[in-house]
């Protein structure tokens, strides 16, 4: 998966962790998730963007549709971090 792929993975990461925590209604638990997913970006953690998905996730990308394993998220996401340089800012503190 090249760049537009791994955005729209990313995309659906972050839906999924905003409705899981939509569903319990707690907001601290999402921005929990976010925080840890940030870190994991920045830290090249790809075991625990992983975790944060469930056992299976649909990717669509140019018509083209894959159903990915957790295992294979983490593969991609080792593969995409291998390449990738990243720069923090500080997260927003608007709300």
């Amino acid at each position: 998966m090249g760049p537009r792929p791994a955005a729209a993975l990313l995309l659906v990461l972050l839906v999924l962790a905003a409705a899981a925590a939509a569903r319990g209604g707690d907001i601290e638990d999402l921005r929990r998730l976010l925080a840890e997913d940030r870190a994991a970006h920045l830290d090249r953690d790809p075991a625990l963007i992983a975790s944060h998905v469930a056992d299976s996730l649909v990717s669509v990308d140019a018509g083209r549709v894959e159903v990915l394993s957790r295992g294979e998220v983490e593969a991609f996401f080792r593969g995409y971090f291998a390449g990738a340089v990243f720069f923090a800012s500080s997260p927003s503190t608007s709300r």
